[in-house]
């Protein structure tokens, strides 16, 4: 698909080139759904804001790779928030999940020692990173470890 017979890229947002359907020219194209990303629909085809963004600014996207938000917040759209990752780094990249006892990355509570654990996962695997008093060391510890295997795509945020 020719994207720019759409759309133009202005300050982060994706807007109408022409009215379509009960779009108007110049209007932000595209809404959030329950993902947190924004779509867009043409002929009755959804497709991802932020890929359109990339392909628009950047070119075509790379078979094996994924554009990646940055900064976690999936509706921030800004090229300067995308770049192409791997699924392996993107995964590299995500924030701690919802359900997350202690609410921080690689940071869990340990009932039977009393003491909260470090680890993060290489390669699919677990690995321990140790025991800490405090949920702040055992992030600190995550954190070191993360940023040496993972660099740029080091998630180091809650």
């Amino acid at each position: 698909m020719n994207w720019t017979d759409w759309f133009y890229y202005k300050e982060g947002e994706l807007y109408w080139l022409k009215n379509v359907s009960n779009k108007k020219e110049n209007s932000i194209a595209g809404g959030l759904v329950n993902t947190g990303y924004r779509r867009v629909m043409i002929h009755n085809k959804s497709y991802a804001v932020h890929r359109v963004i990339w392909e628009i600014l950047k070119g075509p996207i790379l078979d094996g790779y994924q554009i990646d938000h940055i900064n976690h917040n999936r509706a921030d759209n800004r090229i300067e928030n995308l770049r192409l990752a791997t699924n392996k780094q993107n995964n590299q990249n995500k924030s701690v999940r919802k359900d997350s006892e202690t609410k921080i990355k690689g940071v869990y509570w340990r009932q039977d020692t009393k003491k909260y654990r470090a680890k993060i996962k290489i390669n699919g695997k677990e690995n321990h990173l140790g025991y800490f008093d405090t949920s702040e060391e055992a992030s600190i510890a995550y954190q070191e470890a993360s940023k040496k295997l993972h660099g740029e795509f080091s998630c180091t945020t809650s």
